[in-house]
């Protein structure tokens, strides 16, 4: 955070993985706000959802990683998380699954 501020930033975006790495080193909900607090940065975004899609032991994963996304968005009092696909063409279903899911996800958030 420090580096962010000196170098001018007010606001980052937090991938859930440095969000997990920090709560299992012990960093408590509190103890990171001030962290930010204390080097004028704001949680502008949270990130990224992938397979959101889905409805297998991979969207299961996703769930949960979403459900840590929002963990940290109480945390931090961010509002808007980027989701999207990291496949290539043809890896996503057809339009009508992709936006009956993504309804769900806007509906969960």
């Amino acid at each position: 955070m420090a580096a962010a501020a000196t170098a001018g930033f007010t606001a980052i975006g937090l991938a859930v993985e440095d969000y997990q790495a920090c709560r299992e080193r012990g960093l408590s909900p509190a103890t990171l706000r001030q962290i930010l607090a204390d080097s004028g940065i704001v949680v502008a975004e949270l990130e990224f959802l992938t397979n959101w899609w889905r409805d297998d032991a991979v969207g299961k994963q996703a769930r949960r990683i979403e459900e840590q996304l929002y963990a940290a968005a109480d945390v931090f009092g961010a509002r808007h998380m980027n989701v999207g696909s990291i496949g290539g063409p043809g890896t996503l279903p057809t339009l009508a699954v992709v936006a009956e899911q993504f309804a769900a996800l806007c509906d969960r958030a």
